[in-house]
């Protein structure tokens, strides 16, 4: 959890992660799935929930859209 200006707070989660489980699989902001491998700064800012999902093998398809 980070505490951000003007009283608002990120709460990061990295559902499955433990050992070997290290890939990412999919990825939400504020409970919105996102196909991008990053995160707008300016979605950081507004504070709120990250979530990662975590699995054992790297994902053939999250992340490789090229979405911005």
């Amino acid at each position: 959890t980070f505490e951000l200006p003007n009283n608002k707070r990120l709460v990061i989660t990295a559902t499955g992660a433990g050992q070997g489980h290290r890939y990412v699989q999919a990825l939400s902001v504020n409970g919105k799935p996102q196909q991008a491998p990053w995160i707008k700064l300016a979605d950081i800012l507004q504070g709120g929930e990250v979530t990662f999902l975590v699995g054992a093998t790297p994902s053939a398809t999250w992340g490789t859209s090229g979405d911005k």
